[in-house]
């Protein structure tokens, strides 16, 4: 799974090594991150987890960035993160 964090949203990033878009990984690290997470399938009207709709989760990613031409002398960070 590839997902791109953007504005607070995951999404699927286009990524393109034809058209040069060339990624590294954040502070130049050679192996992945493991990590817990809450899974939450299901939430409550106030925003809350509902019961019993939560599974504990471990998952390994790597993170990748590039620098990203935004036009008129801008430029951006782009993440990636990989599952």
């Amino acid at each position: 799974m590839c997902s791109r964090m953007s504005r607070g949203f995951l999404r699927r990033p286009t990524i393109s090594p034809e058209r040069g878009e060339t990624f590294s990984r954040i502070n130049d690290l050679r192996e992945s991150y493991d990590a817990a997470v809450l899974a939450i399938s299901e939430t409550t009207p106030d925003g809350k987890a509902a019961t019993g709709k939560t599974t504990a989760v471990k998952l390994e990613y790597w993170d990748y960035w590039r620098e990203v031409d935004l036009g008129g002398g801008k430029t951006a960070k782009e993440f990636v993160f990989v599952e």
